[in-house]
């Protein structure tokens, strides 16, 4: 049996009784909280066990604190920042994980250009490819229970499509709707786009929208969707700085696969504002969203077997999130290459999604629901059957089909 570690970021410092915070700190303010938090070492905040796969096998693991939050992520130096990640992989080495995850502080990493070399002796992954794999299943349930519309026939648009997780989504995605527009910010990325283009409609027969800044109807594209994905940190970034100047329609959802909480704010603020009709914000409930746009960030899986954590902390994202889930699987599978994921390449990126969304399949680990607005929601909150598939050809939620719900 492999073992498991995941290193967990705080998002931001919340002053009160969470095992992420050195309880000797609880009662200073946050911010200076946070500035005392660079100098405390990684450290094995929580152990789980009793993640039992379906195919058979168990595996156990560490929940691994470190104390830094993506403010302080986004800000400190790359040499500061590696040495604490290499402080982290340690503590998970010193404990027996062979298989640790990292989370999006890969995608920050990328986002600096700062070079990171994990070194040997265990296989780092940043649970991207269960995120959008499992999140594609969740946008099904959220599309159904939040924005209540199908997602089949929605305007589903593609922010950031040019990125190898841009490719992945719309792989997956052309595979089972009826309307896809790939847009990218970046002009330079035309001809890439419209290669993107012409290969999912040689693999799936769907003719994909392209659309660029300064297209005819570019504008439109975006404030017509139905559902807005975001495929990148930089998408991101670009879509919250543009929001204010677009007519996002109200009861729109947006899937962010990057962490971004600009998104939320700017999608309140646009949808609220007096171009989108003014009015105020919906209070309460998974369906009111922010400012009647609803923002999604994860799938939230089912963990199988007795899962337990020991002590109990609360985590920053949710136990079940696929940046958690997809070390277990791993050290279910006990996969014995050494290359760390995600493997490099478009093509070969979008295939292990496609992998380790059956993986997680395969050991038993079901999306029940996802993070919408804050809440977590799950199949069936209308009271509503079920039926049909998003995604032919796999992309089932589960034992059930996620479909149409009437």
């Amino acid at each position: 049996m492999e073992t498991f570690a995941f290193i967990a970021h705080p998002h931001e410092v919340r002053v009160r009784g969470v095992v992420l915070e050195p309880p000797a700190l609880k009662r200073l303010h946050a911010r200076a909280v946070e500035g005392l938090m660079r100098f405390v070492p990684p450290f094995p905040a929580s152990r789980i066990t009793g993640v039992r796969s379906r195919a058979g096998g168990e595996t156990e693991g560490w929940i691994v604190s470190c104390p830094l939050t993506l403010r302080q992520m986004d800000t400190y130096s790359g040499e500061f920042l590696r040495r604490k990640v290499m402080q982290g992989l340690n503590a998970a080495r010193r404990v027996g994980a062979k298989v640790v995850g990292v989370g999006m502080v890969d995608a920050i990493f990328a986002r600096r250009r700062i070079q990171v070399d994990y070194g040997s002796g265990v296989r780092v992954t940043t649970g991207r490819g269960l995120a959008i794999g499992s999140g594609l299943k969740g946008l099904v349930i959220a599309a159904h229970e939040a924005a209540e519309v199908d997602p089949v026939d929605a305007r589903i648009v593609v922010l950031g499509a040019a990125t190898a997780t841009g490719i992945a989504c719309s792989r997956l995605l052309a595979k089972g709707v009826r309307y896809l527009a790939l847009v990218d910010f970046q002009v330079e990325s035309a001809e890439r786009l419209r290669a993107i283009a012409a290969r999912l409609l040689h693999e799936t027969g769907l003719a994909a929208r392209v659309a660029l800044p300064g297209d005819p109807g570019f504008r439109d594209v975006i404030e017509r969707a139905d559902i807005l994905i975001v495929a990148s940190d930089i998408a991101s970034e670009q879509l919250a700085g543009v929001m204010r100047e677009l007519r996002i329609r109200r009861g729109a959802l947006i899937f962010r696969i990057f962490p971004g909480r600009d998104v939320s704010r700017a999608a309140a603020d646009a949808a609220a504002s007096p171009l989108n009709g003014g009015g105020a914000i919906n209070d309460g409930g998974a369906r009111c969203g922010y400012g009647g746009v609803h923002v999604m960030d994860d799938a939230v899986l089912q963990i199988p077997g007795d899962f337990r954590m020991d002590p109990p902390i609360e985590l920053p994202i949710e136990t079940g999130s696929p940046y958690v889930v997809e070390p277990m699987i791993l050290a279910l599978e006990g996969v014995e290459e050494a290359d760390n994921l995600p493997p490099q390449g478009d093509i070969a990126f979008a295939r292990w999604v496609e992998e380790v969304t059956g993986l997680a399949e395969k050991h038993g680990f079901v999306v029940t629901g996802a993070k919408v607005n804050g809440q977590t929601i799950s199949r069936g909150v209308r009271g509503g059957m079920i039926r049909g598939t998003m995604m032919r050809g796999g992309m089932q939620d589960g034992h059930a089909k996620c479909g149409y719900a009437k």
